[in-house]
């Protein structure tokens, strides 16, 4: 379903080619038919050089939108790659009991 106007269109430019020999043909043996299939043949082409070009206005849309949601994707494994330790998360609970205990400290010698 998502190449309907691509088949679409590439029928009806088919068979606006197709028409347009009949009408050569017909032409040629001078028939009545003949403008009938000329006209169905440019309103073919027409009809298919539209469904054509808005099927590549959509396809060129849908590639821009893929390409910026390629260069915008945030996923978990950028985030990941940082090199953080054990150490470098416990260090800041760390430096809090050795600043209470030299407060203490400095109590205790006071007291003295």
């Amino acid at each position: 379903m998502k190449k309907f106007r691509f088949y679409a269109a590439i029928s009806l430019i088919v068979q606006s080619i197709s028409f347009a020999i009949i009408f050569l043909v017909l032409y040629n043996k001078k028939r009545s038919l003949a403008k009938t299939f000329a006209a169905l043949s440019v309103v073919g082409g027409i009809a298919g050089a539209w469904l054509l070009i808005c099927e590549s206005q959509e396809k060129a849309k849908r590639d821009r939108m893929l390409a910026m949601d390629a260069c915008c994707d945030m996923s978990d494994e950028d985030f990941m790659e940082d090199d953080v330790t054990e150490e470098d998360i416990n260090c800041t609970f760390e430096e809090e009991p050795a600043a209470e205990e030299s407060i203490e400290g400095e109590d205790s010698e006071k007291a003295e």
